[in-house]
């Protein structure tokens, strides 16, 4: 397969590092091209060959990205949990959305992001069109041993105080398959979001929990919750009930919030919907603020460390790290 020959650029599975739409209009993209070295490779970068030298592209970031977030304190970093297609992409949007609609969360103000063209790329599809209206984001492919995409948002307060959050966008695949057998080498991702979440929402999908499967989907997810449970260490998780308008037999709803009871000690519990038409003051969105509010509650943060890649040395923005502004 084709790829780029830099190390921490991972097209084409993924956004070109460079920032191009199209990768292979990137100079650095080669046909399996491995005669240059990354030092090769950098110092054309350096020298006016390519433009962008920044450490981010504006779209979702990934593991190798993250050290530039952490360079002054370590990220919030919050794990979306959850089965195929249970709306952990959407309630992304849906976050963003608001945000942008001025619905601040209890942490701060909004105060920026490294992946704003991630955020405006998944909140695009709820924008109005004139040929098809508004539609849902679309699934979350799986790629066997890559990492979560991660989104950045960074919050301050009145007094400048504040700090940068991670949310993970992963495909269910992931999370399936490490609720199966733990050490799956196709759940890497959902194993490496297991381990450095500081949070958690798990998310349960009323729609498959209603439907004509619903016995299976419910014995997936409390293999799911058990999965978790094992790695949670203290960790606060959230049990999100996603497309909250589908009645879901109580039954299966016990069954289900029992699992999560057991395995999680501090379990918070929050029902979810996407609105049809608009994002108004109602108790509907209300619901989305105080899920965001219990997210980014401020709290201290755990103290390991995140494993992370050695960014370039010669990045312009990291030589003024530990100067006055």
């Amino acid at each position: 397969m084709q790829s780029c020959p830099r190390s921490f650029c991972f097209a084409p599975e993924a956004t070109c590092k460079n920032g191009e739409a199209d990768y292979r209009e990137c100079p650095f993209w080669r046909d399996g091209a491995e005669d240059e070295s990354d030092d090769a490779l950098d110092d054309h970068a350096y020298a006016g060959e390519s433009a962008n030298v920044l450490p981010w592209s504006g779209n979702t970031m990934g593991t190798a990205d993250v050290e530039f977030v952490a360079n002054k304190r370590r990220p919030r970093l919050i794990g979306l949990v959850g089965p195929h297609n249970a709306g952990k992409t959407t309630l992304l949007a849906m976050v963003y959305l608001l945000l942008r609609r001025g619905h601040f969360p209890a942490a701060g103000r909004f105060a920026g992001s490294y992946s704003l063209g991630g955020w405006e790329q998944l909140s695009s599809y709820f924008e109005w069109k004139a040929d098809t209206g508004p539609e849902y984001p679309p699934h979350t492919a799986a790629t066997d041993g890559r990492r979560p995409g991660l989104l950045h948002l960074s919050f301050r307060d009145d007094n400048g105080m504040g700090g940068d959050t991670l949310w993970t966008d992963s495909p269910g695949e992931w999370f399936r398959k490490w609720a199966t057998y733990r050490d799956d080498p196709a759940a890497a991702g959902a194993r490496w979001t297991s381990e450095h979440s500081d949070v958690f929402l798990l998310f349960a999908d009323s729609a498959a929990l209603a439907g004509e499967r619903r016995g299976s989907a419910c014995s997936n997810l409390e293999l799911l919750v058990e999965r978790l449970g094992e790695r949670l260490n203290g960790r606060k998780v959230s049990l999100v009930w996603t497309k909250s308008d589908i009645e879901v037999a109580e039954p299966i709803r016990q069954r289900v919030e029992t699992a999560c009871a057991r395995c999680f000690p501090e379990l918070e519990v929050f029902r979810v919907r996407t609105p049809q038409k608009s994002l108004p003051n109602t108790p509907l969105i209300r619901e989305f603020v105080r899920l965001i509010d219990w997210v980014l509650k401020p709290e201290e943060y755990r103290g390991e460390q995140l494993v992370l890649r050695v960014c370039a040395p010669r990045d312009p923005l990291l030589a003024f790290r530990g100067r006055a502004a």
